[in-house]
């Protein structure tokens, strides 16, 4: 286990059970996301809960692309 997982697996307790509880996300075909390769989320955004949301959401660990606005 890397250290990249142990921070992942934090995050999603720490920000992402708030988020769930605070958003109503849904994870529609979860099933079909690989383990490995790249990969494209396409989401709906609801604000800025949308990046916690979508970890915790995640069946794998995601390395988020931004824009400047979100830091």
């Amino acid at each position: 286990m890397t250290s990249h997982d142990i921070a992942w697996g934090a995050g999603r307790i720490y920000m992402g059970l708030p988020a769930r509880l605070i958003g109503r996300g849904k994870a529609y075909g979860a099933d079909r996301v690989p383990r490995t390769g790249g990969l494209v989320y396409a989401i709906n955004h609801f604000h800025w809960l949308d990046i916690p949301l979508l970890g915790s959401l995640s069946p794998r660990n995601v390395d988020f692309v931004a824009k400047i606005e979100a830091t």
